[in-house]
C-alpha cells in the first residue's frame, strides 16, 4: 500500500501495474472528516491486518486479507468515470478497531 495526505490509503498492483483500490482511513468521503495525514503503517506477519497511525492520534486496524482480491484495476476504468470522492469500486476493508490512542500524532506502529 501507499499512503498520502488526507488519510487516503491506495493499493497498487505490483504485477501488471494499476491502482486497485483506495480508501479513507476514517471511512468518510467528506474531506472535512478526514485526518490530515497517515504517519505510519504496518501489517502483521501474515499481511491479514493493516495497522495505521495518523496525525491526530488514532490507531486504525483493518482486515485486508481479502482487500482488492479479484477487483478490476482502476486504471482500466475510463478516466471520465473515476471520481476521487471514493465511489465504488473504492471500498474500505473491514474495520476491526479504531482507537484514539494519543492526543498527538502516532509516528510509529510495530506489530
Amino acid at each position: 500500500p501507499i499512503w498520502g495526505s488526507y488519510g487516503i490509503i491506495r493499493a497498487w498492483s505490483t504485477h501488471g501495474g494499476g491502482l486497485l483500490g483506495q480508501f479513507n482511513v476514517t471511512g468518510s468521503n467528506d474531506l472535512m472528516m478526514q485526518c490530515d495525514s497517515i504517519y505510519c503503517l504496518t501489517t502483521d506477519s501474515r499481511n491479514k491486518y493493516l495497522f495505521v497511525g495518523d496525525s491526530v492520534g488514532y490507531l486504525s486496524i483493518f482486515d485486508v486479507s481479502r482487500y482488492c482480491i479479484d477487483m478490476p484495476r482502476i486504471s482500466a476504468i475510463p478516466q471520465n468515470k473515476i471520481n476521487l470522492q471514493l465511489p465504488p469500486p473504492f471500498r474500505m476493508p473491514p474495520v476491526k478497531e479504531r482507537l484514539r490512542c494519543h492526543v498527538a500524532p502516532i509516528t510509529h506502529v510495530e506489530f
